[in-house]
Protein backbone atom coordinates (compact mmCIF):
# COMPACT_ATOMS: atom_id res chain seq x y z
CA UNK A 1 0.00 0.00 0.00
CA UNK A 2 3.16 2.41 0.70
CA UNK A 3 4.87 2.03 -2.21
CA UNK A 4 1.43 2.16 -4.40
CA UNK A 5 0.44 5.12 -3.35
CA UNK A 6 3.61 6.74 -2.56
CA UNK A 7 5.23 7.38 -5.84
CA UNK A 8 2.53 7.33 -8.31
CA UNK A 9 1.52 11.04 -7.65
CA UNK A 10 5.18 11.81 -7.12
CA UNK A 11 4.52 14.55 -9.68
CA UNK A 12 1.82 16.46 -7.83
CA UNK A 13 3.85 16.58 -4.50
CA UNK A 14 3.91 20.34 -3.47
CA UNK A 15 3.56 21.87 -7.39
CA UNK A 16 2.45 25.09 -8.31
CA UNK A 17 3.03 26.81 -4.17
CA UNK A 18 3.21 30.40 -5.71
CA UNK A 19 -0.88 29.80 -7.16
CA UNK A 20 -3.97 31.07 -5.76
CA UNK A 21 -6.20 28.32 -4.49
CA UNK A 22 -7.88 26.70 -7.70
CA UNK A 23 -11.00 24.86 -8.30
CA UNK A 24 -11.74 21.51 -7.66
CA UNK A 25 -11.47 20.67 -11.07
CA UNK A 26 -7.61 21.90 -11.47
CA UNK A 27 -5.89 19.48 -9.08
CA UNK A 28 -2.37 20.04 -8.44
CA UNK A 29 -0.55 17.51 -10.72
CA UNK A 30 1.80 18.67 -13.86
CA UNK A 31 1.01 18.10 -17.43
CA UNK A 32 4.74 17.32 -18.47
CA UNK A 33 6.12 14.09 -17.36
CA UNK A 34 8.83 15.06 -13.90
CA UNK A 35 12.07 14.63 -14.24
CA UNK A 36 13.97 11.86 -12.69
CA UNK A 37 15.18 12.18 -9.27
CA UNK A 38 18.74 13.66 -8.65
CA UNK A 39 21.38 11.42 -8.64
CA UNK A 40 25.17 10.83 -7.68
CA UNK A 41 27.38 11.16 -10.78
CA UNK A 42 29.01 8.10 -11.24
CA UNK A 43 27.54 4.98 -9.27
CA UNK A 44 29.13 4.04 -6.18
CA UNK A 45 31.30 0.97 -6.78
CA UNK A 46 32.53 -0.61 -3.64
CA UNK A 47 32.39 -4.18 -5.00
CA UNK A 48 31.69 -6.57 -7.83
CA UNK A 49 28.42 -8.34 -7.29
CA UNK A 50 26.03 -9.16 -4.03
CA UNK A 51 25.52 -6.48 -0.79
CA UNK A 52 28.66 -4.41 -2.39
CA UNK A 53 27.88 -4.13 -5.98
CA UNK A 54 27.49 -0.46 -7.49
CA UNK A 55 24.50 1.99 -6.26
CA UNK A 56 23.24 5.94 -7.23
CA UNK A 57 21.39 6.30 -3.89
CA UNK A 58 22.92 5.10 -0.37
CA UNK A 59 19.12 5.13 1.01
CA UNK A 60 15.70 3.65 -0.27
CA UNK A 61 12.45 5.44 -0.65
CA UNK A 62 10.68 3.93 2.14
CA UNK A 63 12.26 3.47 4.99
CA UNK A 64 10.98 3.99 8.67
CA UNK A 65 12.40 7.22 9.27
CA UNK A 66 10.77 8.58 5.92
CA UNK A 67 7.17 7.45 6.95
CA UNK A 68 7.49 8.85 10.42
CA UNK A 69 9.25 12.21 9.37
CA UNK A 70 5.86 12.57 8.12
CA UNK A 71 3.60 11.26 10.41
CA UNK A 72 5.23 12.71 13.62
CA UNK A 73 2.11 15.05 14.61
CA UNK A 74 0.00 11.80 14.28
CA UNK A 75 2.03 9.12 16.35
CA UNK A 76 4.80 10.90 17.86
CA UNK A 77 5.42 8.01 19.98
CA UNK A 78 6.55 5.65 17.06
CA UNK A 79 9.29 8.77 16.04
CA UNK A 80 10.65 8.46 19.57
CA UNK A 81 11.22 4.20 19.91
CA UNK A 82 12.56 5.39 16.79
CA UNK A 83 15.51 7.58 17.65
CA UNK A 84 15.65 6.78 21.18
CA UNK A 85 13.41 8.97 23.20
CA UNK A 86 14.01 12.13 21.21
CA UNK A 87 12.74 14.01 18.21
CA UNK A 88 15.19 15.20 15.72
CA UNK A 89 16.11 18.70 15.62
CA UNK A 90 13.12 21.07 14.35
CA UNK A 91 14.88 22.25 11.44
CA UNK A 92 15.17 18.49 10.00
CA UNK A 93 11.67 17.92 10.58
CA UNK A 94 8.40 17.85 8.51
CA UNK A 95 7.59 21.52 8.78
CA UNK A 96 6.39 23.02 5.19
CA UNK A 97 4.90 20.74 2.11
CA UNK A 98 6.85 23.50 -0.13
CA UNK A 99 10.54 23.04 1.94
CA UNK A 100 9.62 18.93 1.68
CA UNK A 101 9.42 18.78 -1.95
CA UNK A 102 12.08 21.44 -2.87
CA UNK A 103 14.19 18.89 -0.89
CA UNK A 104 13.31 15.78 -2.04
CA UNK A 105 13.27 17.67 -6.03
CA UNK A 106 16.49 18.56 -5.79
CA UNK A 107 19.14 16.55 -2.95
CA UNK A 108 20.43 13.11 -4.23
CA UNK A 109 19.84 11.90 -0.32
CA UNK A 110 16.28 12.74 0.04
CA UNK A 111 14.48 10.46 -1.95
CA UNK A 112 11.05 10.23 0.24
CA UNK A 113 8.30 7.93 -1.01
CA UNK A 114 4.87 9.94 0.59
CA UNK A 115 2.62 8.03 2.32
CA UNK A 116 -0.66 6.71 1.80
CA UNK A 117 -2.24 9.62 3.69
CA UNK A 118 -1.32 12.40 1.44
CA UNK A 119 -4.55 10.79 -0.63
CA UNK A 120 -6.69 9.55 2.13
CA UNK A 121 -8.51 10.80 4.93
CA UNK A 122 -8.88 14.09 6.64
CA UNK A 123 -5.23 15.33 6.40
CA UNK A 124 -4.92 15.02 10.31
CA UNK A 125 -1.44 14.19 10.27
CA UNK A 126 -0.46 17.54 8.82
CA UNK A 127 -1.77 19.25 12.05
CA UNK A 128 -0.07 19.00 15.48
CA UNK A 129 -3.55 18.28 17.38
CA UNK A 130 -1.88 16.80 20.36
CA UNK A 131 0.03 19.53 20.81
CA UNK A 132 3.62 17.61 20.70
CA UNK A 133 6.57 19.61 21.50
CA UNK A 134 8.56 19.32 18.34
CA UNK A 135 10.96 21.88 19.10
CA UNK A 136 11.79 25.40 17.95
CA UNK A 137 14.20 26.24 14.69
CA UNK A 138 17.24 28.22 14.90
CA UNK A 139 15.43 31.68 13.91
CA UNK A 140 13.21 30.85 16.76
CA UNK A 141 10.18 29.23 15.64
CA UNK A 142 8.29 27.16 17.34
CA UNK A 143 7.51 23.52 15.16
CA UNK A 144 3.32 23.18 15.03
CA UNK A 145 0.88 22.84 11.90
CA UNK A 146 2.45 21.88 9.17
CA UNK A 147 2.46 25.05 6.49
CA UNK A 148 0.13 23.97 3.74
CA UNK A 149 0.44 25.25 -0.55
CA UNK A 150 -1.28 28.01 -0.96
CA UNK A 151 -4.24 26.53 -3.58
CA UNK A 152 -5.16 24.44 -0.08
CA UNK A 153 -8.03 25.43 1.58
CA UNK A 154 -6.75 22.92 4.73
CA UNK A 155 -5.71 19.80 5.60
CA UNK A 156 -8.68 18.27 4.39
CA UNK A 157 -8.81 19.83 1.18
CA UNK A 158 -5.08 19.05 0.53
CA UNK A 159 -5.65 15.93 0.81
CA UNK A 160 -8.67 15.48 -1.29
CA UNK A 161 -6.88 17.47 -4.15
CA UNK A 162 -4.09 15.14 -4.02
CA UNK A 163 -6.31 11.98 -4.33
CA UNK A 164 -8.10 13.49 -7.48
CA UNK A 165 -4.21 14.19 -8.79
CA UNK A 166 -3.85 10.12 -8.18
CA UNK A 167 -7.27 9.47 -10.03
CA UNK A 168 -6.29 12.10 -13.00
CA UNK A 169 -5.82 11.02 -16.60
CA UNK A 170 -2.08 12.21 -16.41
CA UNK A 171 -1.52 9.45 -13.31
CA UNK A 172 -3.26 6.98 -15.44
CA UNK A 173 -1.29 7.06 -18.66
CA UNK A 174 1.61 7.24 -17.31
CA UNK A 175 0.94 4.36 -14.67
CA UNK A 176 2.86 1.52 -16.92
CA UNK A 177 6.03 3.81 -16.40
CA UNK A 178 5.99 3.88 -12.62
CA UNK A 179 5.12 0.05 -12.41
CA UNK A 180 8.17 -0.79 -14.62
CA UNK A 181 10.37 1.45 -12.38
CA UNK A 182 8.82 -0.18 -9.02
CA UNK A 183 7.90 -3.58 -10.08
CA UNK A 184 8.96 -4.27 -13.24
CA UNK A 185 11.89 -4.11 -15.77
CA UNK A 186 13.44 -1.04 -14.86
CA UNK A 187 14.08 -1.70 -10.89
CA UNK A 188 17.45 -1.70 -10.94
CA UNK A 189 18.18 0.27 -13.79
CA UNK A 190 21.07 2.88 -13.83
CA UNK A 191 20.00 4.11 -17.00
CA UNK A 192 16.99 5.59 -15.33
CA UNK A 193 18.66 6.96 -12.54
CA UNK A 194 16.74 3.72 -10.50
CA UNK A 195 19.68 1.86 -9.05
CA UNK A 196 19.00 1.77 -5.09
CA UNK A 197 21.71 -0.05 -2.39
CA UNK A 198 21.62 -3.90 -3.41
CA UNK A 199 20.86 -4.88 0.12
CA UNK A 200 17.29 -3.10 -0.38
CA UNK A 201 16.56 -6.04 -3.60
CA UNK A 202 15.31 -9.52 -3.13
CA UNK A 203 18.19 -11.67 -2.58
CA UNK A 204 21.11 -9.62 -2.51
CA UNK A 205 22.51 -11.69 -0.01
CA UNK A 206 21.89 -14.93 1.69
CA UNK A 207 21.71 -14.05 4.80
CA UNK A 208 21.31 -17.85 6.00
CA UNK A 209 24.89 -18.40 4.42
CA UNK A 210 26.25 -15.45 6.50
CA UNK A 211 28.84 -17.20 8.88
CA UNK A 212 29.66 -14.08 10.66
CA UNK A 213 27.11 -13.69 13.73
CA UNK A 214 28.18 -9.51 13.73
CA UNK A 215 28.13 -9.19 10.32
CA UNK A 216 24.90 -11.50 9.34
CA UNK A 217 22.97 -9.05 12.43
CA UNK A 218 24.38 -5.46 10.60
CA UNK A 219 22.86 -7.15 7.10
CA UNK A 220 19.98 -7.79 8.41
CA UNK A 221 19.75 -4.38 10.64
CA UNK A 222 20.26 -2.18 7.30
CA UNK A 223 17.55 -4.42 5.47
CA UNK A 224 15.54 -3.28 8.16
CA UNK A 225 16.38 0.16 8.67
CA UNK A 226 16.92 1.63 5.34
CA UNK A 227 14.21 -0.10 3.75
CA UNK A 228 13.07 -2.54 0.76
CA UNK A 229 12.30 -2.62 -2.96
CA UNK A 230 9.00 -4.44 -3.80
CA UNK A 231 9.87 -8.18 -5.49
CA UNK A 232 9.89 -7.79 -9.14
CA UNK A 233 7.16 -9.23 -10.61
CA UNK A 234 7.55 -8.22 -14.66
CA UNK A 235 10.43 -8.72 -16.97
CA UNK A 236 8.20 -7.30 -20.37
CA UNK A 237 7.41 -3.77 -20.56
CA UNK A 238 3.97 -3.26 -18.79
CA UNK A 239 1.31 -2.50 -21.09
CA UNK A 240 -0.45 1.00 -20.76
CA UNK A 241 -3.84 1.27 -19.04
CA UNK A 242 -5.46 2.28 -21.94
CA UNK A 243 -4.65 4.32 -25.30
CA UNK A 244 -1.28 5.10 -26.98
CA UNK A 245 1.32 4.24 -24.57
CA UNK A 246 2.90 7.46 -22.72
CA UNK A 247 6.39 8.46 -23.66
CA UNK A 248 8.88 7.54 -21.51
CA UNK A 249 11.63 10.51 -21.34
CA UNK A 250 14.50 8.24 -21.38
CA UNK A 251 13.53 5.74 -24.30
CA UNK A 252 12.77 9.31 -26.05
CA UNK A 253 16.73 10.42 -25.98
CA UNK A 254 17.85 6.79 -26.84
CA UNK A 255 15.52 4.95 -29.02
CA UNK A 256 18.34 1.85 -29.32
CA UNK A 257 18.05 1.19 -25.70
CA UNK A 258 14.28 0.40 -26.47
CA UNK A 259 13.46 -3.50 -25.46
CA UNK A 260 10.25 -5.05 -27.17
CA UNK A 261 7.72 -6.64 -25.39
CA UNK A 262 8.29 -10.53 -25.31
CA UNK A 263 5.64 -12.36 -27.51
CA UNK A 264 3.94 -15.14 -25.53
CA UNK A 265 4.21 -18.48 -26.67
Amino acid sequence: RDGFQGLLAGSSFGRRFSTAARDASSPPVSTKASPPPPKMDEPVDEAADGADAPFLYGTHYSTPGYVLFFLVRLVPEYMLCLQNGKFDAADRMFDSVAESWASASSASTDLKELVPEFYDGDGAFLVNGRNVPLGTTQAGRRLHDVALPPWAAGPADFVKRHRAALESDHVSKHLHLWIDLVFGRAQRDETRDNLFHPLTYEGAVDLAAEKDDRRRNALELQIDEFGQTPVKLFDAPHAPRDGPPAEDPVIAAAPEAVVAPETPA
